[in-house]
């Protein structure tokens, strides 16, 4: 990895095939799984710089199968899923790159809402995967579907600012029963520990058993949060993935004269974008510094 921060992309890869082929090699993959699964998706950023497409989706589709048997903590699992949907776009599958790019947000979604972070840190949690965003905007604009760009502005806007409204005022688990409330706190409390004992381990067998143990933790909290949110209707309504936001035909029924126009800026970590509606067009292009 640090070879990859550093630019060396061929000792990088290198590395990481070495670490892959002993991984795979020493039967004990059910030690290594979760990290092999992390290797695979570096080693598919690595090609992918070097332009090879072809071969970095060979390699992160091998990481998606692999994922389906040691899966990987909501971050992690944005990350390869933000990868495939790259190497799917460079080899013409729109569809299926918008697809996988989704899949990217929402991991990126559920690992924010379940985080045992404070605001502030959730907040920069949330930063680390609007680059899931960007591309959604940028591909849209590529592909001549401004209004769904517009979408994916308003849906990015409108995330943090939609979950921190809600939560200010109201208790999503006071709709769940005292033994819902106890088990989140336990649940929260274990993913916490885990999450501490996994960053310290040494040795590779203690690091792969937190790991198992994290990921069945989360898994449980996930569902415990399901059960509660799915309870409370007006939780549900503000700020589950499935919230509809603000399209194109609602801000010009909404906002928009004959004669207006609507100017919507978005500024993420890669580029800036201005989106242009009036009650017959709607044009959303990247600001462009000269």
């Amino acid at each position: 990895y640090t070879y990859f921060l550093n630019g060396e992309q061929a000792k990088a890869e290198r590395m990481l095939r070495r670490a892959i082929a002993l991984a795979e090699g020493d039967g004990r993959t059910e030690v290594h799984g979760e990290y092999l699964v992390d290797a695979l998706v570096l080693l598919a950023r690595v090609v992918s710089e070097r332009g090879d497409w072809d071969e970095a989706g060979k390699v992160i589709e091998r990481a998606v199968e692999l994922e389906e048997v040691w899966p990987l903590p909501g971050a992690n699992r944005m990350e390869m899923m933000l990868v495939r949907a790259e190497t799917l776009w460079r080899r013409g599958k729109q569809e299926e790159a918008l697809a996988a790019v989704e899949e990217s947000m929402e991991a990126g979604e559920w690992r924010r809402s379940q985080a045992s972070l404070s605001d502030t840190g959730r907040a920069y949690l949330f930063a680390t995967f609007a680059e899931c965003f960007e591309k959604k905007v940028e591909w849209e604009i590529e592909r001549g579907s401004p209004a769904a760009a517009f979408g994916a502005m308003e849906r990015m806007r409108a995330r943090a600012f939609l979950e921190e409204l809600a939560l200010s005022n109201r208790d999503v688990m006071q709709s769940g029963s005292d033994a819902d409330r106890k088990e989140e706190a336990r649940l929260r409390a274990e993913v916490l520990r885990l999450e501490q004992e996994q960053s310290l381990a040494v040795e590779a067998e203690a690091r792969a058993a937190a790991s198992e143990s994290l990921v069945k933790a989360q898994a449980r909290l996930a569902e415990l949060w399901r059960k509660v949110r799915n309870a409370d209707p007006v939780y549900r309504e503000l700020i589950s993935s499935e919230q509809e936001f603000a399209g194109v035909e609602a801000v010009r029924e909404a906002l928009l004269g004959e004669k207006d126009v609507m100017l919507s800026y978005l500024f993420g970590h890669f580029g800036g974008y201005v989106a242009v509606i009036t009650q017959d067009t709607v044009e959303v292009r990247p600001i462009v510094l000269e």
